[in-house]
């Protein structure tokens, strides 16, 4: 199961990077640690089968209709941009035996980004918290009330195009100007965020 306090991680099996993008895609605009444990019971029963999260998703999308029952069994929210993301993302980027690494380790920002339901935030919070060195920001809620409590004038959802390119690059002065990698800023930012947050829920 996916810790949304302990998220960043440059050493995730194929398997763990599968549930990583699936968490990816289903945490966008909810709790975190909600829909942590929802992507859990959603994925445990294929898991304890021995499939992997992309085979899984391949066995409930037998039947087109299934996929999106399974995301309500669970209470998974927005079923029609999730089972689309889901199915586009495992089966663009399912795994052969003729690939030396997973294809999601690989997969440029731009192309995760062509798959319907995966904008810019979802794609570069994949990669920044699986991937080292990765100079990106994830312009969620909290980055951007951090970036407004700075002083900054910041939009209250996250823009797209040239103002989340702009916003960008604000965030990664940051994080220079501090001396941290950007995975470690955000991560700092989300964690001061739920102070308090856990205890209520």
């Amino acid at each position: 199961m996916i810790d949304p306090s302990k998220v960043t991680n440059f050493n995730r099996t194929r398997n763990e990077l599968e549930e990583f993008i699936l968490f990816s895609i289903v945490v966008a605009g909810k709790s975190a640690y909600q829909q942590a444990e929802k992507l859990e019971e959603f994925l445990y029963p294929w898991r304890i089968q021995g499939y992997s999260p992309f085979q899984a998703i391949y066995a409930m999308d037998a039947d087109r209709h299934a996929l999106t029952l399974f995301l309500k069994d669970v209470k998974m929210g927005q079923y029609q941009r999730i089972s689309t993301a889901f199915r586009g993302i495992s089966y663009f980027f399912f795994p052969t035996s003729l690939d030396k690494e997973h294809p999601l380790k690989i997969a440029q920002i731009k192309t995760l980004e062509c798959v319907k339901g995966i904008g810019m935030k979802t794609a570069r919070f994949f990669a920044l918290h699986s991937r080292p060195n990765q100079y990106l920001a994830c312009l969620d809620t909290h980055v951007l009330r951090w970036l407004g409590n700075k002083g900054h004038d910041v939009p209250k959802t996250t823009p797209s195009g040239a103002r989340y390119l702009e916003l960008e690059k604000l965030f990664l002065d940051y994080a220079k100007e501090m001396d941290m990698l950007p995975a470690t800023l955000d991560l700092h930012i989300w964690n001061e965020s739920q102070v308090g947050k856990v205890e209520k829920s």
